[in-house]
């Protein structure tokens, strides 16, 4: 019967050097290019067959909702002309919802109305805040600039009349953030080293936290090694044996893989 293994390893350096490399736990634990297959040649080069996400970061949205085509705006004041708040919906769309998490600000003046968006969670505790800082036009204000969190895509409506501009599309990282390196090296320790609640029997998991080398994001390889056709006889079938060795990088992966 065919058998499926994972095993990873995570680079000590910033440069996928098979020589440093050590297990989830922290030990030394290497492989060499022999052990896996050819280099494809590529840019990077990598083992043929293996599949590489680099990790690049995310490009937060900016927006500029500019208030000073609106009939009667005075230059240098930051009331609006009709003596009513300024107004400013935030629609969060990234998880492309039929109902979408909205909020909408309003304020009396251009710099109340940024301290009021700059810092603010469209839901409380998503830990997803909005910077924002006021538009200018020389010396004067006429909106607000705001920067949306990373890897979001957010909608911006305005009081009647704004003119609203995208100024930076927002562009999503690849690879794994921190966290997601973290949690993806918990998934596989869980295979590794299993779960109980047998008494006197505890699962001592490595320290993925303090095994993984600094950086705030992370390139992951897998490679898989398919083993020769082997022959069951209870079966009557062949089959083959698959490993997938992957392995974790800090930063973005742009070197070829040494030994």
């Amino acid at each position: 019967m065919a058998k499926t293994k994972r095993t990873l390893r995570i680079f000590s350096s910033t440069t996928p050097s098979l020589a440093t490399t050590k297990n989830i736990a922290g030990q030394v634990d290497t492989v060499t290019l022999a052990d896996l297959p050819t280099l494809d040649g590529g840019t990077p080069s990598i083992p043929t067959g293996s599949s590489l996400v680099s990790y690049s970061a995310a490009v937060a949205g900016v927006v500029d909702v500019d208030f000073s085509n609106i009939a009667g705006y005075t230059a240098g004041d930051e009331s609006h002309p009709e003596g009513i708040d300024w107004e400013v919906t935030l629609i969060d769309v990234t998880e492309g919802r039929e109902k979408f998490p909205r909020r909408t600000i309003t304020a009396p003046t251009l710099t109340e109305l940024k301290n009021a968006i700059n810092g603010l969670e469209i839901q409380a505790g998503d830990g997803k805040s909005y910077g924002c800082a006021l538009l200018v036009d020389g010396a004067n204000s006429i909106g607000v600039k705001i920067t949306m969190p990373e890897d979001t895509i957010t909608r911006v409506a305005g009081t009647d009349g704004a003119n609203i501009t995208q100024v930076t599309d927002p562009v999503f990282h690849t690879g794994y953030t921190r966290e997601e390196a973290i949690e993806y090296c918990k998934q596989i320790a869980a295979v590794q080293y299993g779960r109980t609640n047998r008494v006197k029997f505890p699962v001592v998991e490595p320290n993925v936290e303090a095994n993984l080398p600094a950086g705030v994001g992370f390139s992951l390889l897998v490679v898989p090694i398919v083993s020769e056709t082997k022959f069951d006889k209870n079966f009557g079938a062949g089959y083959q044996d698959v490993e997938y060795v992957e392995f974790l990088l800090s930063g973005a992966w742009t070197a070829d893989l040494a030994s």
